[in-house]
């Protein structure tokens, strides 16, 4: 699949949040080569710590979770059953990743 984003994966720098009851903090979104993609700002910026966490790992599963919709829906395109079972499994893996 082609696409104009930073391929993934992507991992959550958390250096600078360490201190949760810092006022501020952040988490950095960074890609292949240590390239800084995004930052998710913390309660300093009015959102709640977990609440910026969680942001962090959304936004950082983003690649696997295109990916997923991409594989997902290419199967119910009509392949067999067998490839969207697999298919709709890595969905759900992603969705656990992104939501835990």
């Amino acid at each position: 699949m082609k696409t104009k984003h930073t391929p993934g994966p992507w991992a959550i720098d958390d250096r600078m949040a360490k201190d949760k009851n810092a006022l501020t903090f952040w988490y950095s979104i960074r890609g292949d080569s240590n390239k800084n993609i995004a930052e998710v700002k913390g309660i300093h910026y009015g959102v709640d710590n977990d609440v910026c966490e969680a942001n962090a790992n959304l936004i950082a599963e983003a690649p696997e979770m295109l990916d997923a919709l991409f594989n997902l829906n290419n199967a119910v395109r009509g392949d067999t059953y067998e490839n969207i079972k697999i298919a709709l499994a890595d969905a759900q893996a992603v969705i656990k990743k992104a939501t835990d």
